[in-house]
């Protein structure tokens, strides 16, 4: 398998565990939302652990490019482009990312504890900790 191969691969991994992610917190059924929300949690430290996705670090170096350091040239902002056809801004795709890691936890609090101020306050930390982090 040559490298372009490799990448594209990847890339459609990438995909699918970015749909998974975001739509476990609403299809999973209750006794198995603690998976869901581990796998969102191990998604997310991963990030900081590896200063982004290992993902879009191996599709980058199978197709020969450095590493960005802002998000345009990231997965998101490919894959905007390539099936939406966006061309999305530094500050649209930070909002874009931070929208969806608040998404994702605020749904996983509200299905846990249907409490609509435990679910805000979930999804404040959230955004406060994903900003700060960025």
């Amino acid at each position: 398998m040559n490298n372009k191969t490799k990448a594209n691969l990847i890339f459609n991994l990438h995909i699918v565990v970015t749909l998974a992610n975001l739509l476990l917190p609403v299809l999973l059924p209750l006794r198995y939302l603690f998976i869901g929300l581990i796998f969102s949690a191990f998604i997310v430290v991963h990030w900081t652990i590896f200063k982004g996705c290992i993902l879009t670090i191996l599709e980058n170096k199978y197709n020969n490019k450095r590493n960005p350091k802002t998000l345009k040239g990231q997965f998101v902002d490919r894959a905007l482009n390539r099936f939406f056809g966006l061309d999305l801004s530094e500050r649209q795709l930070k909002a874009l990312n931070l929208s969806m890691v608040v998404y994702i936890f605020s749904t996983y609090a509200f299905r846990y504890s249907r409490n609509i101020l435990i679910t805000c306050l979930v999804g404040g930390v959230t955004a406060i900790l994903y900003l700060t982090k960025n």
